[in-house]
């Protein structure tokens, strides 16, 4: 895989590995296996060979690093060399047809333009222009950085090397006329970072009741970013008096007399809870489209929740059954805010059991 906009491909070097003619009797040798993009007839029944064998059962040894001229030369045509992110079922089908040196255009993949630009489109139809315009600014010039980026990274994109080829390019960038003019004229308004600080509160509690996932939330996260950006040399007060996801084991008595501090939240309560962003963050450090779609933490978490409840200033805990394999115990993700918490005082005593990974606090 090669990363967009770079010009030294031709120095990559590629594992090269070398198929093992014929399996032993006593069955395929050891070693790596060449997957899916490799397939070899191997005959595992003489009078019956499988003419489509299983990938995965081809054996295969280690031969060494080449640069692509190299495999080049005995392959007599260049590697096919695919960018990061554009290697997709449909570009595939593409290819197949084009043929494996032909170089064509398909949808971005690759880039972060077409993220950034729904994010930005998201957010002005949201209304984020009018009532939060300080972080509209803040994203239109974020807009712009990428956008100038993802063109500097299509004029230095190389097509051809010493013994490779590119075969997808992605489109070039592009967006709605009223959109880029929206940012534009955004992107030249002065910065007010009073005004930036107290959009920035209103804007974490909009986007932990934003739908997850959702370009809604997305967008509004992007919003808390770059005003957290704008602002955490001049106000870090405001940027960092924020909550933050910890994650205990619930095994001990400290942690059960907490425990018991806290209200359960069922019903219509949780019922509302469950979609929201906030309830996300609970379950997983990283709620990503990205992540989420490559390991579904988010989903699995909330299959293994056992109970939700909330201290007296509203902040969530989350319990989850133990999955055996750290703790016999099970584990407690709650909100804890970077400053002190609402409601402790000079008898809040900040305690742990011996065997817990946290601590808790508790208040007379």
């Amino acid at each position: 895989m090669g990363i967009f906009g770079g010009s030294n491909y031709d120095y990559y070097n590629f594992d090269g590995y070398r198929l093992v003619p014929e399996a032993s009797p006593a069955g395929p040798k050891p070693g790596h296996r060449l997957l899916s993009f490799l397939k070899a007839p191997v005959d595992d029944d003489e009078e019956f060979p499988d003419p489509d064998p299983d990938p995965d059962t081809v054996p295969v040894e280690p031969a060494g690093l080449y640069d692509p001229s190299e495999i080049a030369r005995v392959i007599s045509r260049p590697i096919p060399m695919w960018l990061t992110g554009s290697c997709t079922p449909a570009a595939v089908q593409r290819m197949e047809a084009f043929g494996q040196e032909a170089t064509f255009t398909i949808p971005d993949t690759t880039t972060d333009w077409p993220a950034v630009r729904d994010k930005l489109q998201e957010a002005r139809a949201w209304g984020m222009p009018e009532s939060h315009p300080q972080a509209f600014a803040q994203l239109a010039r974020d807009a712009l950085a990428t956008l100038a980026e993802v063109r500097q990274g299509h004029a230095t994109q190389r097509e051809r090397g010493d013994g490779w080829c590119l075969v997808a390019r992605p489109a070039r960038p592009d967006w709605p006329i009223d959109l880029e003019q929206a940012a534009r004229s955004a992107a030249e308004a002065p910065v007010d970072l009073q005004a930036a600080a107290a959009e920035l509160v209103g804007l974490r509690q909009e986007e932990a009741e934003a739908r997850h996932p959702g370009t809604t939330g997305e967008a509004l996260s992007d919003a808390v970013r770059v005003l957290g950006s704008l602002l955490y040399r001049q106000r870090p007060e405001a940027v960092f008096d924020a909550t933050v996801r910890k994650v205990i084991t619930a095994g001990g008595p400290v942690v059960e007399q907490w425990r018991q501090t806290l209200t359960p939240v069922e019903g219509d309560e949780l019922k509302r809870l469950r979609p929201t962003r906030r309830f996300a963050q609970l379950l997983a450090s990283d709620i990503s489209p990205t992540s989420e779609a490559e390991f579904g933490t988010v989903a699995e978490a909330q299959a293994k929740v056992t109970w939700v409840g909330k201290d007296r200033a509203g902040r969530l805990t989350v319990e989850f059954a133990h999955d055996g394999r750290d703790s016999t115990e099970p584990l407690l993700a709650t909100e804890r805010p970077t400053g002190q918490p609402e409601g402790w005082n000079d008898s809040t005593v900040i305690a742990a059991d011996p065997a817990s990974n946290g601590t808790v606090g508790l208040t007379a």
